[in-house]
């Protein structure tokens, strides 16, 4: 099976770089798509010069969601692993785990369980990690899960495919690996942005749905 890692970018500068020279290094990856959002001038001149990867442009920012569609209409891969841009000590291992059990057909759908997460946000982290993968037919027979805005795409896949028995899912560990924080990234800025985020994310959800989310998240097996 061929696979398609879709990285979904909005002014990452070089934090992608080390995330896509990993993914070079594995004999598993066929394609690897960088959906640029809109990003800013340094951003794009970065992303320009990186060989080896197909690059797509969206004229302004749309949201991760519409660039996580974007990647997947435009992929060519059996098996689609998305993937955060920002990840810190992520290696070529990490996406082998990732779409193993995928192509030795054990599950239908893997999310990321990323260890070095700030602890208390590990729950949340595993339930709506960035890090997933599937073969290409669950993302392209439900494509309605795209239309969520921006970052409550992970939520509302977890909407349609966690209630579905039929869905098999496994979590797979990401060991030492950690996402960058906004306020890291951004400043204060970047902590009104992480609130702003977890304030649609209840909205949309609900307190009781997003609870059961993190809970089913945390309860998913772990794959071999």
């Amino acid at each position: 099976m061929t696979v398609s890692v879709i990285l979904p970018c909005y002014n990452e500068k070089r934090r992608i770089l080390p995330i896509i020279k990993e993914l070079k290094k594995s004999k598993l990856v066929s394609e690897i798509i960088v959906v640029d959002d809109g990003s800013e001038v340094e951003t794009k001149n970065i992303l320009k010069k990186i060989n080896g990867i197909t690059l797509i442009t969206h004229p302004k920012n749309a949201g991760k969601s519409q660039a996580m569609k974007t990647g997947l209409l435009h992929s060519k891969g059996d098996i689609i692993a998305y993937l955060d841009s920002d990840l810190q000590h992520f290696t070529s291992m990490h996406i082998d785990d990732l779409v193993k059990p995928i192509i030795n057909n054990d599950c239908d759908l893997t999310l990321s369980d990323r260890t070095k997460d700030l602890y208390i946000l590990r729950g949340f982290s595993a339930a709506f990690t960035g890090e997933r993968a599937a073969k290409r037919e669950l993302f392209t027979k439900n494509l309605s899960i795209f239309k969520a805005k921006g970052f409550l795409i992970e939520a509302s896949m977890n909407k349609k495919f966690f209630k579905n028995k039929k869905i098999k899912i496994q979590r797979v560990t990401f060991r030492n690996v950690c996402s960058y924080l906004k306020v890291k990234k951004l400043g204060i800025k970047g902590q009104i942005q992480d609130i702003n985020m977890f304030s649609d994310m209840v909205k949309y959800l609900g307190i009781k749905e997003m609870a059961h989310q993190v809970y089913t998240a945390m309860m998913l097996p772990f794959a071999k």
